[in-house]
């Protein structure tokens, strides 16, 4: 169960209507404040103005950004360097996966998927994150 001390929002990003009401009343009932943005574009400005703690996000054909790029801005932004990125998906191909991996997503998921495992994902990818970001913290107190 998620820890009520972190920040508890998660973004859903590019997902379908039933994809947002099934994944997203889930995380809700968890604890969750959940968001939805039909595109990635506004998800980033809403995520870098105030990072959630996590997003949610279809690898998308659509629009000029897609779930693997939207990783990538996500991860070169300080800002937003720590949120966790899950990517959802019905592409089998082998190099989905890999380009979202690459680009820095805590977890793929492969649809169609159990919403509790979509929350198993985003809490790892969070825990993830978390723990990364105390110790740059730590590291950084060491050095000074």
């Amino acid at each position: 169960m998620k820890d009520p001390q972190l920040n508890s929002t998660v973004l859903l990003v590019g997902l379908s209507d039933d994809e947002r009401y099934i994944f997203g009343g889930f995380l809700r009932r968890m604890g969750f404040l959940v968001q939805a943005f039909a595109e990635a574009e506004l998800a980033l400005t809403a995520g870098t103005d105030t990072p959630p703690a996590a997003m949610v996000t279809r690898i998308m054909q659509r629009g000029p950004m897609d779930g693997i790029e939207l990783t990538r801005r996500i991860r070169a932004e300080h800002a937003t360097r720590d949120v966790a990125v899950v990517v959802i998906t019905t592409r089998i191909e082998p190099a989905y996966a890999t380009a979202a991996l690459e680009a820095g997503c805590d977890g793929f998921i492969l649809l169609p998927a159990s919403p509790d495992l979509v929350a198993y994902e985003v809490e790892r990818g969070i825990a993830s994150r978390v723990a990364g970001a105390n110790k740059r913290t730590r590291a950084a107190a060491t050095t000074d």
